[in-house]
């Protein structure tokens, strides 16, 4: 079945042999820790922001769906413990959301376990149900309202349901796939799919089709390293979101206690083919905060994000000067010039309050190479030389941490 109207817009690929280029960059917008939007959520694994600008959390865990204001508030029929679909009663209390999107209408999509449930923005209520062929991943919706869901384990097929009968249309064949992922995403003109990939380190896959449901979806790009060889996940990438400017927010996690200060949203900036990272805040030993999904108001200045074994919602707000940005402990322009490079690189730095400098350069293998820095520093501008005269080529990680805060960049030494 095809649809009978392609349009062009989203992203714009000229061809499915189409060759990528990924470099790194800045966030498109400054978005900054706000602090914790909601506390009570278990295991939070799906959010959406409707046409209201309420806030819908989802939870694996057992916990009823929510819908909060922007201020915190419950809309007035949250929470919502079970709707009634025709012939079926869903209750959320019983676990196991898996993902959320919203449908062409504003409407809310939510997969629970093997189904796929839309509810009515309006009220909350119950319209329709899908069940799948296993657990499914978060859904992905194109301008035209079909709607695109794959399954956890092995991904593909993607089914492709049609908005007005919520009944499958079409599948989808990957190859090559993930063997495990969360969640999906589709371009405006159902051109262009990704998947997530439970694999640490990707990569994502990028698939493009000239005619959505005539042709087979090639694979295009397979997004794991940049132009400098430099690796762009380390972790796993659980699921995806398209985010404000034509940016793909990929949900990049580990578990491991001793890593969570890496844990962040990896951004693909589709305007200008840079990615950067939206780290998770800093929690105590012991805790946890990887992203399990983000979404954002509708002016796009706020981001909400859920951390599954963090069972907390982040909230992060877009910043415009220097004061609001001295809120928050950082080096977020930790940088390096020349890079790739040949024997020495000027790293440069700027504190926007003082605290503990900790600047280490590592190995790929984790190995410390130099310690540049290790003192209390007053704010400022800063730069520091590193030589690498005496050492192989190959990838380098440059380590800044102040006051418990850490950015990383990567470096590239050729010789």
């Amino acid at each position: 079945m095809t649809k009978n109207v392609i349009i062009s817009v989203g992203i714009l690929l000229s061809t499915s042999t189409a060759i990528f280029g990924w470099v790194p960059g800045e966030l498109p917008r400054n978005y900054t820790f706000d602090g914790v939007f909601d506390s009570l959520v278990i295991m939070p694994h799906g959010i959406v922001v409707d046409r209201y600008n309420r806030i819908w959390i989802g939870c694996y865990g057992s916990c009823p769906l929510i819908v909060k204001n922007p201020d915190g508030t419950q809309a007035a029929f949250s929470p919502i413990d079970s709707v009634v679909i025709p012939g079926d009663t869903v209750i959320f209390l019983d676990r196991n959301c898996r993902g959320m999107a919203l449908d062409h209408e504003g409407n809310i999509l939510y997969v629970k376990g093997n189904i796929l449930i839309k509810l009515d923005v309006e009220t909350g209520e119950g319209i329709a149900r899908w069940t799948g062929p296993g657990t499914l991943t978060k859904p992905a919706v194109d301008t035209f309202g079909y709607i695109y869901v794959g399954t956890v384990v092995g991904v593909t097929p993607i089914h492709v349901l049609d908005p007005s009968t919520f009944e499958l249309v079409y599948t989808i064949d990957l190859t090559p796939s993930a063997g495990f992922a969360r969640g999906i995403e589709v371009s405006k003109d159902g051109k262009d799919l990704w998947t997530g990939n439970l694999n640490p380190g990707g990569p994502v896959y990028h698939y493009h089709s000239d005619i959505p449901g005539v042709l087979p979806y090639d694979l295009v790009e397979e997004i794991s390293v940049d132009d400098y060889g430099n690796p762009i996940f380390q972790f796993t990438i659980t699921t995806m979101d398209w985010g404000p400017d034509n940016t793909l927010w990929c949900s990049h996690e580990t578990e491991d206690p001793q890593l969570q200060s890496q844990n962040g949203l990896v951004v693909l900036n589709y305007n200008t083919m840079e990615y950067a990272t939206l780290y998770m805040p800093e929690v105590p030993e012991g805790s946890y905060n990887g992203p399990r999904g983000v979404a954002f108001s509708l002016s796009g200045d706020t981001a909400y994000v859920v951390s599954f074994n963090g069972h907390r919602v982040w909230r992060y707000v877009v910043t415009t000067g220097v004061e609001e940005h001295n809120q928050v402990a950082s080096c977020y322009r930790l940088e390096n010039h020349p890079n790739p490079f040949h024997h020495t690189t000027t790293i440069t730095f700027t504190l926007f309050k003082g605290g503990f400098v900790d600047l280490k350069v590592y190995d790929i293998d984790g190995r410390i190479v130099q310690t540049l820095i290790n003192r209390h520093m007053t704010p400022g501008s800063y730069e520091v030389q590193f030589d690498a005269t005496t050492l192989p080529s190959g990838t380098y990680l440059c380590r800044m941490e102040v006051d418990g805060r850490v950015t990383t960049l990567k470096m590239l030494v050729v010789k």
